[in-house]
């Protein structure tokens, strides 16, 4: 399971870097494994002042919403394209950047064209300016999951930062609680990248769990860290009740048999 998930994350990086077909579409935000199109990001009637998140106990609690008070980033900010891209599409990526920058300079409240900007600076090799610009993008619109989500993945495998890669999934998570990438993510970053919270790596997978009951995915993926880390029981018991959400499911099936 372990192996596939991290397939999957390369191959989505290899697709972003050698197509720009995507690019042209539209279709070019990294977020929970998949490509977001900011046409359909989920959007809210208005910004609240609290949400959830979860504490360091894995118990879900609420918090206070601040709006980040930073300066609009430099969209005259020079972008060096250091991705193994074609010459025409590296061109097209450029004409894309100076075409949202122009957007964002008649209307630096759009978070969702910060979002694309920030996505189309992540596959330039550009992870300072990803950065820099999701990071605006959350403190306009800090109920969006999107940049959050984006920005964990940034932090942890692009600028190994695991403090803020936590910090982010955990936001992600909050916003949008069936986002289950985000807990596979966090509990795979302190198993991993983040020895000081190895322990928690099953407790936010059950955090995920409470949020989403019976939930397959995540139902499988803690399953498999017990069988990985050595605790059969509790492996068995969270394949079993895998099983009987899908009886016919002879990959779990398999599992059990193997414990």
């Amino acid at each position: 399971m372990e192996t596939e998930k991290k397939e999957e994350i390369l191959m989505l990086v290899s697709a972003l870097m050698i197509s720009f077909l995507a690019f042209s579409a539209g279709y070019f935000i990294w977020g929970g494994g998949r490509l977001y199109s900011p046409k359909n990001a989920e959007r809210t009637a208005e910004e609240q002042e609290l949400v959830e998140t979860i504490n360091e106990n894995g118990e879900l609690i609420l918090e206070e919403v601040e709006k980040a008070d930073l300066p609009v980033p430099d969209l005259d900010r020079k972008v060096t394209i250091t991705a193994n891209l074609p010459e025409d599409q590296k061109i097209k990526m450029t004409d894309k950047i100076k075409e949202i920058s122009g957007i964002l300079k008649k209307d630096p409240t759009l978070a969702d064209s910060w979002i694309e900007l920030g996505g189309l600076y992540q596959v330039a090799g550009d992870y300072e300016g990803a950065a820099l610009v999701w990071e605006y993008a959350g403190a306009i619109k800090p109920k969006n999951y999107i940049s959050f989500n984006n920005l964990g993945f940034l932090y942890r495998y692009y600028l190994k930062n695991p403090q803020l890669a936590e910090k982010n999934f955990l936001r992600a998570s909050a916003n949008k609680p069936d986002l289950v990438a985000s807990y596979r993510e966090l509990s795979d970053l302190y198993r991993y990248d983040f020895k000081a919270k190895s322990g928690e790596a099953d407790d936010i997978l059950l955090a995920g769990l409470e949020k989403n009951p019976n939930n397959l995915d995540l139902l499988i993926y803690l399953a498999g860290y017990y069988r990985d880390t050595g605790n059969n029981a509790k492996a068995r018991k969270y394949y079993e009740k895998a099983l009987s959400l899908d009886p016919g499911n002879s990959a779990i099936a398999r599992e059990l048999q193997e414990l």
